[in-house]
């Protein structure tokens, strides 16, 4: 019989299973028909061999048995690389020319065992990877000795999947896979696959790999590349942005919008006014004038994150002055208009360029800049007839909020 021994009660004790580290012994008694050792039992050596399953010879010794017919060989240990996981059969042959016997009695060797993924690339070592549904997933896994620090094969791998356990195929080399079609799941969200190897002789192992399956996306905005319209800083500024599946066109509902830098601490509300449409709103106050470029982010759980970049013009907030007048005159008679451009804060905008459209005449006429945000120019009201005619004023300054109106109207009258 097999003894390992235990060392926690210093004792042998019999055995048909054991593992790498174990120390070993191989213990028979050689008797004859009367149950008694031979008289010559000490003269003749005992041979002990011990054989692999594939008869592969793994152990070899000449043993002398004592006096009571025991043959005890020398410790033996179980070794991670002089094993491997197997049945082994251990014989014991004496032969004294008068008496002879044999002794045959199998064991087991249990090597441990770890099973890594290998592929996808990103889960060897958190063991998490993403795909996009309707993607093909390559799993492949190794199953490792951990006792030799070898690969096996011949192993049986599976995995859980949507329609039932897989398979996964033998590449002979340790490594075992299968493909993985995304389009056979319900849908987006993370699901755990749990995959198991187990090959006799060797300790089942298993791995978890989580997948976490997104819907593809797209996102847009009438806003985008760049928005044709200055923005007055100061003012509000409204977005809207569309978030919606790739593959269906369905919108979106309950995402998270972000945008880049300290715009993201501008916003000041995202309302979502239909499924997949959100507006965001932005506070414009302290801005330098010029292009900006805001990025927004839309997001959501097992939805694929987008981006869209979207070009704006800043210009400082202005406003004129009159806001409604009306001036008589006598027909021929010269009069004096003026205009004025002003910041918010009622300070005049300097070096503007401000003209005044004369319906009589058919043309623009160039203002005057006083110096103090007023704009002035003399007319004559040779009109072709007596009338009420309006004037429009255009006023503009790079990084300026502009004006193109018609405040003041002319009532031209006959002299009598």
């Amino acid at each position: 019989w097999m003894q390992v021994y235990n060392a926690a009660t210093n004792q042998w004790e019999n055995s048909t299973t054991f593992r790498p580290s174990n120390i070993t012994r191989v213990v028979a008694r050689i008797l004859n028909s009367s149950g008694l050792p031979p008289p010559d039992v000490t003269s003749y050596a005992a041979n002990i061999t011990i054989y692999f399953s594939n008869g592969t010879v793994w152990y070899t010794a000449l043993v002398t048995p004592d006096a009571n017919g025991y043959v005890i060989s020398q410790n033996i240990t179980i070794g991670g690389t002089n094993t491997t996981g197997d049945l082994y059969t251990v014989e014991v042959h004496w032969n004294s020319q008068v008496e002879a016997g044999d002794l045959q009695r199998r064991f087991s060797v249990i090597h441990q065992t770890s099973l890594s993924i290998w592929n996808p690339y990103h889960a060897r070592t958190d063991l998490q990877t993403e795909a996009y549904y309707g993607d093909l997933v390559l799993l492949t896994v190794r199953f490792n000795d951990t006792d030799s620090e070898t690969l096996l094969t011949g192993a049986i791998v599976t995995c859980n999947w949507t329609t039932g356990y897989l398979t996964l195929a033998d590449k002979g080399t340790g490594e075992y896979e299968v493909t993985l079609d995304t389009s056979q799941l319900a849908g987006n969200g993370r699901y755990i696959i749990v995959i198991k190897a187990q090959k006799t002789y060797y300790d089942s192992a298993t791995v978890t790999l989580t997948l976490d399956v997104y819907y593809r996306s797209v996102v847009s905005s009438p806003q985008a590349p760049e928005y044709g319209v200055p923005i007055s800083i100061g003012d509000n500024l409204t977005v809207d942005l569309y978030y919606k599946r790739a593959d269906t066109g369905t919108g979106i509902t309950g995402a998270t919008i972000t945008a880049n830098g300290t715009w993201n601490d501008r916003i000041l509300d995202v309302n979502e006014v239909e499924a997949g449409h959100y507006v965001i709103y932005f506070n414009t106050a302290s801005l330098s004038a010029g292009y900006q470029t805001i990025q927004l982010t839309a997001n959501k759980s097992f939805f694929e994150a987008k981006n869209i970049a979207i070009r704006f013009l800043f210009v400082y907030k202005t406003k004129y002055e009159p806001e409604s007048l009306a001036i008589h005159v006598g027909y021929n008679e010269n009069f004096t208009i003026w205009f004025k451009y002003m910041y918010y804060n009622d300070s005049p905008v300097l070096g503007a360029t401000v003209k005044v459209y004369v319906p009589w005449l058919d043309q623009w006429v160039p203002m005057d800049d006083q110096g103090n945000g007023n704009y002035t120019t003399i007319l004559n009201a040779s009109v072709p007839m007596a009338s009420v005619y309006s004037l429009i004023f255009r006023a503009n300054k790079t990084l300026h909020q502009s004006w193109e109106v018609s405040p003041v109207t002319v009532v031209v009258w006959e002299r009598g």
